[in-house]
């Protein structure tokens, strides 16, 4: 009779939570990157399809304490940033860097200390017309299309092969035929076929039928009425994400914030559309921790306001000359060198 009441005493301690014991905390990766718990950097492989992109990820100060999972819903679009060929879409996580050319595979990031780990993406050309992405490229987190991801999974379920799923993701985003897709490589009848019968369970055959040519890379310029001024400057863009867009246009710097259904912004900072007068700087942070981290491969700047509140708007560049045009690019709309 003890026995079996030490065992029940036993079995109720330990079903009770540790004091200050912590929990995993599984989050989306464009959550996690709007929380302020990662930082990332996103490289091509060279590679236009497969096993394409590299993705390196760590933990901020701001991350909760335990072990992080994130994970990746297919059908992410990544912005390519250094406009060097097309961007992509993702279609899952592959496993986490071993070599320049290996992996342990894995389904989820799993991120405990704060040291930068690298991870190696399954992602997917989006720009048909558009060279495959350079050794070079650099992407942006874009938005999730429900349609390409709808393609990858399904792909994926069927067991299609890379080609024929590169054909499906091109059918839906570009409209290509059979022949155009060999145009770029060999696809064959039955892998054509695979990716028709994928595309069309995805996309209505009315929407197949007329779909428009559609890109995923930041837009270049817009025009924009300016503040105070009933004349039209050309806005172009330095920098965009899913959270803001940083605009320059003669004499004139604009910080766009993407707003949540409250109407405040993903971001940590209100938009704003300033003269280069009401700046009080633009400048690399060289003090600033990310620039330490080297494995992760970012540089970051700031602008700072003057008015109001001094405020520091922070932005990461994925190479140190990224950073430096985007200044200096700055500095030519505002008439310094």
């Amino acid at each position: 009779m003890w026995t079996i009441a030490r065992i029940a005493i036993s079995l109720f301690l330990l079903a009770l939570p540790l004091h200050g014991q912590t929990v995993d905390v599984t989050e989306s990766l464009p959550n996690a990157i709007a929380n302020g718990h990662v930082i990332v950097g996103f490289r091509s492989t060279g590679a236009s399809s497969g096993d394409s992109i590299l993705l390196t990820i760590a933990k901020t100060s701001a991350a909760p304490s335990g072990r992080m999972i994130i994970t990746i819903l297919p059908g992410l679009r990544l912005n390519n940033v250094s406009q060097t060929g097309q961007s992509m879409v993702l279609a899952g996580i592959r496993g986490r860097a071993t070599g320049p050319s290996s992996f342990t595979p894995a389904n989820a990031i799993v991120l405990t200390g704060p040291e930068a780990n690298t991870y190696v993406l399954s992602a997917y050309c989006a720009e048909f017309h558009k060279d495959t992405p350079a050794p070079t490229s650099t992407f942006a987190l874009g938005l999730a299309d429900a349609k390409l991801g709808c393609i990858l999974l399904t792909a994926g379920r069927d067991n299609l092969s890379v080609e024929a799923t590169q054909a499906a993701v091109w059918r839906y985003t570009d409209n290509v035929s059979s022949q155009d897709v060999n145009r770029k490589f060999s696809v064959s009848d039955s892998d054509w076929s695979a990716a028709e019968s994928v595309a069309g369970s995805c996309v209505p055959q009315n929407e197949q039928s007329s779909v428009p040519m559609r890109s995923i890379t930041p837009r270049t310029s817009v025009s924009e009425p300016s503040s105070g001024d009933t004349s039209r400057e050309a806005w172009t863009v330095l920098d965009s994400s899913p959270f803001f867009t940083l605009s320059v246009a003669p004499h004139r710097v604009r910080y766009d914030a993407e707003l949540n259904k409250k109407g405040k912004p993903l971001g940590h900072k209100p938009s704003f559309d300033v003269s280069c007068s009401e700046i009080a700087e633009w400048k690399g942070d060289s003090s600033n921790w990310t620039n330490k981290v080297t494995l992760l491969g970012l540089y970051s700047f700031h602008i700072k306001l003057k008015t109001g509140k001094s405020k520091s708007y922070v932005f990461c560049c994925y190479s140190e000359s990224d950073m430096k045009s985007m200044l200096q690019r700055i500095s030519s709309s505002c008439a310094k060198n």
